[in-house]
């Protein structure tokens, strides 16, 4: 979820992901959302598809890059939102790695930078910090997570069917602050299934006032050896 959401005060999507493997080191991937927002100003819906292609160099070098359109601006109601986005991971010491990724696109400009270390087998950590030109939402697919501010968390596998993970994000803009902290559960029935949730809880301070917002998300996928299909929901209220 991303901080700055256009002052959005409730917001649902619903998005579909796949993934498709060319050779040993390249993939594709297309998603496909759809989303709605209800706001003072007025209500609007949009949908938004994207491409991403990575390729990995090695063992240890990912590079990638998104092209996004905007296929529905709801005659207008929903801003323009094609962007460009381009990114590297790096693995090193076999336990850690380290990422980069800049964005561009109709609704602003953005970077990233982020690392994540694995204490052990079961338990990593990771952090990250982002930085946004606009105060509007980016909403970049494959990624909501690029609004100004720092991100700090963690992950356990508790068993070979569960993971958790929880997460604080300490945001900062010129006219805007808060601290929002993020719990999930994927869980893994059976061999190639996933399922899950997040739950998230934000406390925003706006030059209008204080803003509560709650979200919920549900997920669910199937992943094989050629290809990977994922759908998520999410609704979210700010008040």
């Amino acid at each position: 979820y991303s901080y700055a959401e256009r002052n959005a005060e409730s917001f649902e999507q619903a998005q579909i992901t796949g993934e498709w493997r060319i050779t040993d080191f390249s993939t594709i991937s297309a998603e496909l959302r759809r989303v709605d927002e209800r706001r003072v100003s007025g209500n609007g819906s949009g949908a938004l598809a994207a491409a991403e292609y990575k390729h990995r160099f090695g063992t240890s070098l990912d590079l990638y890059g998104i092209g996004q359109v905007t296929l529905d601006d709801d005659s207008g109601n929903y801003e323009e939102n094609n962007a460009l986005t381009l990114g590297a991971k790096y693995l090193f010491g076999n336990l850690s790695t380290v990422g980069a990724e800049v964005v561009t696109g109709d609704r602003g400009d953005s970077a990233k930078i982020g690392v994540e270390y694995r204490v052990n087998q079961e338990h990593s950590l990771y952090g990250a910090y982002s930085y946004s030109s606009e105060l509007i939402k980016l909403d970049p697919l494959f990624n909501q997570s690029l609004s100004t501010g720092w991100t700090l968390g963690q992950r356990w596998r508790i068993s070979n069917q569960v993971n958790v993970f929880n997460e604080s994000q300490f945001l900062k803009a010129p006219n805007e602050s808060g601290l929002a902290h993020t719990f999930g559960m994927d869980f893994y029935p059976s061999i190639g299934w996933n399922l899950g949730f997040t739950l998230q809880k934000a406390e925003l301070d706006k030059a209008l006032g204080v803003v509560d917002r709650q979200a919920i998300s549900l997920n669910g996928g199937y992943t094989n050896n050629d290809t990977q299909w994922q759908s998520k929901l999410e609704w979210r209220e700010d008040a």
